[in-house]
């Protein structure tokens, strides 16, 4: 694998590891405030899908790539969802989680490598 693929792989799964921390915290604090024990358990079950692709990216491996593609996009879709129908289109969680799984879709974007 050449050296700027592989700067590329890396950079790619730090975007990874810290949209899944980030996912991750979500999580908590939907558990902590709301006491919702979905929220918990799938912004648990979502980070550890984003740090096996993590794990993936930092191998060279390019299913890493279009795992955290996949639960981001996934997380994208719900989470836009949850921000159009919140009756006072309240920012948290759904705009922000938004916002934050675009920007790891566009950074995974920029960082594939050459195609």
């Amino acid at each position: 694998m050449a050296l700027l693929e592989r700067i590329l792989h890396h950079i790619s799964a730090m975007i990874v590891e810290l949209y899944s921390l980030l996912v991750l915290v979500g999580g908590y604090f939907g558990y902590k405030k709301k006491k919702s024990v979905a929220s918990l358990v799938s912004g648990m079950v979502s980070a550890v899908l984003l740090d096996i692709a993590c794990i993936g990216l930092w191998l060279g491996h390019s299913w890493g790539l279009y795992l955290a593609s996949t639960i981001a996009l996934v997380l994208l879709v719900f989470f836009a969802i949850r921000y159009v129908r919140s009756p006072d289109r309240a920012f948290m969680p759904g705009g922000l989680m938004s916002i934050v799984s675009i920007l790891t879709l566009v950074g995974l974007y920029l960082t594939r490598g050459p195609h």
